[in-house]
């Protein structure tokens, strides 16, 4: 009988070891939203070897210390090495046990794997995860609790309250310690460094305090992005950015400002006067490759497939673009509607002396309905054709890339050669929160449509709704551009005669964002 005691109780401690891994303390768990960061450590020097390694420094060659974030904070959106700082909770239940060892919770693995910085099991990184607590009164001598596989390393307002360079599991709290709380704000820092297997953190404090990250303030860098058009669904994501301070998120304030002549943003963009616009991939291969070169160049994506179109009444007869012959077509944007529409009519048997070209302006259905055009080149599938229809006027249009033009990026944004290399930082975060915004707009398309009327409320409704609802599928899936595309254009254009030389594709675009940041691989261990 005592034997079967002994038993009974040597099994009960070892299950209370194996869930708890330390003393079960009935506390919370801090969930969150924290503020996260990954650096990767020295191949096979991970979890309890790299706990007083400063990663951070080494990612940043220097630029950005431990305590320097201990004591400062980040920002959302500020990248270190190939990681940008990002909000996040952290789980607790519900998730998948990489190793399967008894009473490990693999929350740190869980959540890099759901922000895409990692494909399963991660070797020899350290996790950084700042909260801000804030409490009502100053407090001393106020308990702290902690788990971490592997190790883990504590920083309170600037200061280290807590070590402990181990390799282990965890499944809780393993260690406690105590702390003294300010009244107010008190910055949390706390480091968890992996060697292999599971990844962990728990932590908890044993007082009434608010915990959420508050970033640092900081005066908000003012830019001026132009825009290629008036105000419209095309733009969504910008103004989900500015109404819903994803800009401001990551420290810009941003004016959208739309002047009136489609021509002018990218010479304005060349000519350094302003420091974005939204253009065409057309208008930077053009200018590139132009006698006199402007320095533009599209460091990312707002619509990444063709809007523009050749539209007409189906009245007019139109069928084919052969049937342009002794027509009047209408163009917005020149040289770029010009040199397109050259294209596609001499893809089609015409020479440029068997139809006429007239600039429109911006007025583009007006002309068209009134009969003093026969076609036009510029509307967009999306918003035009819709206008048309609302008019109830029945019209139809020939898709540019079906006719002799290839696939291209409809709407990029760019920045002049100069700028860019003096305000890298600065443009990477534009692009960060504008692919934030579309990502947004994407996934919850009515309150996006309600921010772009919130505005710009004098937008006419009816029109945008179906706009917005052609449009929706064609914003950017990735901020990646593809070098094939570019160059699949250039050459298209050079041997077209848009352009007379060729240009290089790195001249035409850089990529500030990455598909997906490089994730931790297997360090052979």
């Amino acid at each position: 009988m005592k034997a079967k005691l002994c038993s009974i109780l040597l099994l009960t401690l070892f299950l209370v070891s194996v869930f708890c891994l330390s003393p079960c303390i009935a506390q919370e768990y801090i969930a969150g939203p924290w503020l996260w960061m990954i650096a990767p450590t020295e191949p096979g020097l991970g979890g309890a070897n790299s706990t007083d390694v400063d990663l951070l420094a080494v990612a940043s060659d220097g630029e950005i210390t431990e305590i320097d974030v201990a004591t400062n904070g980040a920002h959302a959106g500020d990248f270190i090495g190939n990681y940008a700082w990002t909000l996040d909770e952290l789980r607790f239940n519900d998730i998948e046990n990489t190793y399967n060892f008894i009473g490990d919770i693999d929350n740190l693995t869980d959540l890099f794997q759901k922000l895409g910085w990692a494909d399963g099991e991660v070797f020899d990184h350290s996790a950084y995860a700042l909260i801000t607590l804030e409490s009502a009164h100053a407090r001393n001598g106020v308990t702290m609790n902690v788990g971490s596989d592997d190790s883990i390393k504590v920083w309170l307002n600037g200061e280290v309250v807590h070590k402990n360079p181990v390799d282990r599991g965890s499944g809780g709290y393993q260690d406690t310690f105590q702390v003294n709380l300010k009244q107010g704000d008190n910055l949390l820092l706390v480091k968890v460094s992996q060697a292999w297997g599971n990844w962990s953190m728990f932590v908890g404090v044993d007082a009434d305090v608010k915990a959420a990250y508050k970033a640092p303030l900081t005066e908000m860098e003012k830019i001026t992005l132009l825009l290629d058009w008036f105000p419209n669904v095309d733009h969504a994501p910008l103004y989900v950015a500015q109404q819903n301070k994803t800009f401001a998120k990551h420290g810009l304030e941003v004016e959208l400002r739309w002047g009136g002549d489609p021509n002018a943003p990218l010479k304005l963009v060349a000519a350094e006067k302003y420091p974005f616009a939204v253009s065409y991939q057309q208008s930077v291969t053009i200018a590139r490759a132009s006698e006199e070169e402007l320095p533009v160049k599209s460091i990312g994506l707002l619509v990444e497939h063709p809007l523009n179109t050749i539209s007409f009444l189906k009245k007019s007869g139109i069928k084919t673009p052969a049937d342009f012959k002794g027509r009047k077509i209408g163009y917005t944007v020149a040289p770029l509607d010009v040199l397109l529409f050259h294209a596609i009519a001499a893809n089609a048997g015409l020479t440029e002396d068997e139809y006429e070209l007239i600039n429109i302006g911006t007025n583009i259905m007006a002309p068209l309905l009134s009969g003093q055009i026969d076609a036009v080149i510029g509307p967009f599938r999306n918003y035009e054709i819709n206008m048309l229809k609302l008019e109830g006027a029945e019209a139809d249009f020939f898709a540019l890339e079906k006719h002799g033009i290839p696939d291209y990026y409809e709407l990029v944004i760019i920045t002049n050669d100069t700028y860019l290399e003096k305000h890298p930082k600065t443009a990477k975060k534009l692009m960060m929160a504008i692919q934030e915004a579309i990502q947004f707009t994407k996934e919850n398309p009515d309150k996006a449509l309600q921010l772009f009327f919130q505005a710009n409320p004098k937008a006419p409704k009816e029109l945008e709704k179906l706009a917005f609802r052609d449009t929706l599928d064609l914003f950017a899936t990735t901020q990646v551009q593809s070098k094939e595309k570019w160059d699949a254009f250039t050459k298209f254009a050079l041997e077209k005669g848009l352009i007379s030389k060729s240009v290089k594709a790195e001249d035409l675009f850089i990529n500030l964002l990455e598909e997906k940041t490089p994730t931790p691989k297997d360090n052979g261990k």
